[in-house]
């Protein structure tokens, strides 16, 4: 789950570029060009640890809904 809280001074084309950014993201984690010990220091939960093992959901179908 990804929750944003952007300024209340955001532009629409800071909304588009940020979601392009994710999308990309995703797009990136997806393809399994990015593995769990890479992002492991930004997450709430280490790769590997055996307290919380987390299974690979399925691929996330995104719709965006921009003005």
């Amino acid at each position: 789950m990804l929750e944003f809280m952007p300024p209340l001074t955001l532009t629409e084309d800071e909304v588009i570029e940020g979601a392009a950014i994710v999308d990309q993201a995703i797009a990136d984690v997806t393809a399994g060009k990015v593995s769990d010990a890479d992002v492991a220091s930004f997450m709430m939960w280490k790769a590997g640890a055996t307290s919380r093992v987390r299974k690979r959901s399925p691929p996330v179908r995104r719709r965006w809904c921009l003005p």
